[in-house]
């Protein structure tokens, strides 16, 4: 589809509901929401788009000769995602610690670059955890990988149960399944300043 047909009809269908809602779109607050709901989501879902896919496998694709092989820590790393039930924002802190190989390193700005282009899209928090260990651990030269993801979901704290919880999991690939390396992990992790609020 012709991208100024789908955006037409993408505010058009967006304005029909906020109407059917009881929104009046004459209203001078309103004439330009739809187009602005569409832009929003146009960003937030970018990593839906055939643009986006292809980004992803760009951004791993080159690496860097080092004298080093030693643990890599990013933490922490804050991006924004979409709860895919209620497309309520879900904000998020990662950690994630990788170990290279073969003298082989990731570019510093590619690990921040891929976990917020995959967080642009609905998406569990946990199935987001997921996601970024296994692209990480399938798509570069690595002994291993350790994802921890904090998050702060608008589903829970501005609806619902109201909570001011966070939910918090991990994943582990290669040589981080030794407890000994994940701890040298979680002490790096803990010299950042990991507070969500912040």
């Amino acid at each position: 589809m012709n991208k100024n047909i789908q955006k037409e009809k993408a505010e058009s269908l967006l304005e029909k509901y906020l109407q059917t809602i009881g929104i009046n779109t004459d209203d001078a607050n309103f004439i330009q929401t739809p187009e602005r709901i569409y832009r929003m989501h146009k960003d937030m879902l970018h990593a839906l788009s055939k643009e986006g896919k292809q980004e992803v496998k760009q951004i791993l694709s080159k690496t860097f000769p080092s004298l080093s092989n030693d643990m890599v820590v990013f933490s922490p790393l804050k991006v924004v995602t979409l709860c895919p039930h209620h497309f309520l924002t879900v904000r998020l802190t990662c950690h994630i610690a990788y170990i290279p190989k073969g003298n082989k390193v990731i570019g510093l700005s590619k690990i921040p670059r891929l976990v917020e282009l995959l967080a642009k899209q609905p998406i569990l928090q946990e199935d987001l955890l997921h996601l970024i260990a296994d692209t990480l651990h399938k798509q570069t030269l690595n002994e291993g990988v350790y994802v921890i993801i904090q998050g702060r979901h608008s589903c829970m704290c501005d609806r619902g149960v109201k909570t001011t919880a966070r939910a918090i999991n991990s994943a582990i690939r290669g040589v981080f399944k030794k407890q000994a390396t994940r701890d040298e992990a979680l002490k790096l992790i803990t010299l950042s300043d990991g507070d969500n609020e912040k």
